[in-house]
């Protein structure tokens, strides 16, 4: 389905990535591709807007979408096109690449108006196969492409292409010398439906892919990627990867849904507080268990001293009814000591009265009785 003169919007969300200086030249260039070229060999034209970094204008509801990204989703990826939710014609292309950025824009812009719907085919009787009408994917090589206002463009094939036994050209660049032709660095899809099986032709290995080609970076950045997830072992790639099927994206489950399918959540179960054996050891009823000691001596004083009771009322006692301690024995040196010092105590005592008995017994013999 080709509209008259569609409007394409470049939408630049890069980052910071791609200003918007050489992002307005590169446009400029391509319009001029478009307007001129293209629409000459494929009757299509359409007219390029942008829309700057940063800027909170959004396209309008009818435009085509050309989206201007930083990173890949996937090292091999420069860009591709497809169709957004609501069945527009939508291109995303990645400015962080290690080739020509106007190249890739440029690609992608041409086969988004090659097949805006993504599924024109055209028929090969000699090999009954199915090709996808992706008019720049043959010549894809950056040393292949052509520069408009000094800004490097891709090459695209011609309607004769696709066309068995069609005299040429076959693209614009006329490299090209039959129809289904394809040039080092490029390659062509192919749907076989005797299976459904997709096949991905390309004229040789990697290695003979010229150096800086789409196809050669693609396959580089692939053997990367395997090589990067421990998978060295494979064998090295001849030729690109088949191209996987779209899986649809999973849609949300309602709420209503959700709340009708739940299953219900088990009821909590209640702990009881066990008891602490620490503080209440548990003693069997067959031990008796002796009563505690009162306290004594400075463990006494201590125990009554924080338990810091009220003060109580001192009351005098007589010295006759209390009772005497009982004085401990002495034992070892103290009590020798104690002994010896007894022993001269005890002696000394005993001369004094030897000396009162000797002068009493004198006296008595000399004195005479009073008159």
């Amino acid at each position: 389905m080709k509209s008259a003169r569609p409007r394409i919007c470049l939408v630049n969300r890069s980052n910071g990535f791609l200003g918007d200086s050489p992002a307005l030249k590169m446009m400029a260039a391509i319009q001029r591709q478009v307007s001129g070229d293209f629409a000459k060999a494929w009757g299509q034209d359409a007219s390029l807007t942008y829309l700057r970094a940063g800027s909170r204008q959004a396209p309008a509801p009818g435009d085509w979408l050309v989206v201007i990204c930083q990173n890949p989703g996937h090292a091999a990826e420069l860009g591709y096109h497809d169709l957004t939710p609501q069945g527009k014609p939508l291109a995303i292309v990645y400015a962080e690449q290690d080739g020509e950025l106007s190249v890739t824009l440029s690609h992608e812009i041409l086969e988004m108006l090659a097949d805006p719907s993504c599924n024109g085919f055209e028929h090969r009787k000699s090999d009954s196969l199915l090709y996808a009408r992706e008019v720049c994917d043959a010549v894809e090589s950056d040393t292949l492409g052509y520069r408009i206002q000094g800004i490097l463009v891709s090459d695209f094939v011609l309607p004769a292409f696709f066309v068995e036994g069609a005299p040429g050209p076959y693209d614009w660049k006329r490299s090209l010398r039959a129809p289904f032709e394809i040039a080092d660095g490029g390659y062509l899809a192919a749907l076989d439906p005797s299976t459904g099986d997709w096949r991905e032709l390309a004229p040789s290995v990697l290695e003979s892919h010229p150096a800086g080609s789409r196809l050669e970076r693609r396959l580089r950045a692939l053997s990367a990627d395997l090589r990067a997830s421990d998978r060295s072992t494979h064998a090295p790639l001849a030729a690109t990867p088949k191209p996987q099927a779209k899986v649809p994206l999973r849609r949300p489950i309602p709420a209503e849904k959700l709340a009708r399918t739940a299953l219900p959540k088990p009821p909590a179960k209640v702990l009881e507080r066990q008891p602490d054996r620490r503080l209440a050891p548990v003693v069997p009823s067959s031990v008796r268990v002796p009563e505690r000691q009162p306290l004594r001596g400075f463990r006494a004083e201590r125990a009554a001293a924080s338990a810091d009771p009220a003060p109580a009322v001192v009351q005098d006692v007589p010295a006759a009814d209390k009772p005497a301690p009982a004085r401990q024995p002495l034992r070892g040196f103290r009590a020798e000591e104690a002994a010896k010092a007894s022993s001269s105590a005890a002696g000394d005592a005993k001369a004094p009265e030897k000396k009162a008995e000797a002068p009493s017994s004198g006296s008595s013999a000399t004195a005479t009785p009073p008159k």
